[in-house]
């Protein structure tokens, strides 16, 4: 059924909380509605995602890609982030579409991870209209 996946990981969220003594923390808030997320990460010596964690005030939809999005790059580097779209996320969350509002909700995780690499990388920051197809 579609929404299972998205009901499960916005209400069971992976990575949720945040860390005591982050090495960089990144926020980002879609003031269209509100939402924010902030992410916080520890690095290893070679520079991946030691450790990830969130936390969101938002709809269901925006934990649960962020969620499955963290799983997703956890122990890699964070420039791994670059390489994922508007449509890893539809097919991170195994929906074929989703409704302008929730998918700029669904994207807004992506949005905070693509910008906390620019941050650190020094390079300009991404807004909605970058990312949106």
């Amino acid at each position: 059924m579609a929404g299972e996946i998205i009901a499960e990981y916005g209400k069971n969220p992976i990575n949720w909380g945040r860390l005591s003594h982050p090495d960089f923390s990144h926020r980002e808030k879609n003031i269209s509605c509100g939402e924010e997320i902030t992410v916080d990460f520890s690095f290893d010596a070679s520079g991946k995602i030691q450790k990830i964690a969130f936390e969101a005030e938002g709809r269901m939809v925006t934990i649960a890609a962020m969620s499955l999005l963290t799983e997703e790059i956890e122990e890699q580097p964070l420039s791994t982030i670059e390489k994922y779209s508007q449509e890893d996320i539809l097919e991170l969350l195994e929906v074929e579409k989703l409704s302008p509002r929730r998918l700029k909700s669904a994207l807004l995780g992506l949005l905070t991870l693509k910008n906390a690499f620019r941050t650190r990388e020094k390079k300009p920051l991404l807004d909605f209209g970058d990312i949106l197809l």
